[in-house]
């Protein structure tokens, strides 16, 4: 079983300019898998499974929020990337996707 891609910093460092997307904007934040989850990649190429870690796929969130409050996932996510990055950017990066059936589901 091969290991999981990691975020690649460049990534990392890019978000750290960006907004708290979720929660408090001040202090300490996590970056969120949003749209897409590691298990939803699951069984994919490394290279598919690398696309997990593309910035519209990340939410912003307020440090330690998901211990008592649900993080947006999904579609509910799509719609607060869809106000960051765009409605097209987002379905763009959804639909480079390569999977061996279908996608878990379709973005609105």
């Amino acid at each position: 079983m091969s290991k999981f891609p990691t975020m690649p910093l460049s990534v990392v460092l890019a978000l750290q300019k960006r907004p708290v997307d979720v929660g408090y904007p001040f202090g300490k934040s996590d970056l969120h898998h949003a749209i897409l989850s590691r298990a939803s990649m699951r069984g994919l190429p490394p290279e598919e499974q690398a696309k997990i870690h593309d910035p519209r796929n990340i939410l912003k969130i307020e440090h330690g929020l998901h211990l008592h409050k649900p993080i947006p996932e999904g579609i509910d996510a799509a719609l607060l990337l869809y106000d960051i990055y765009g409605r097209e950017s987002v379905l763009e990066w959804f639909e480079s996707i390569q999977w061996r059936n279908k996608p878990p589901f379709e973005l609105p």
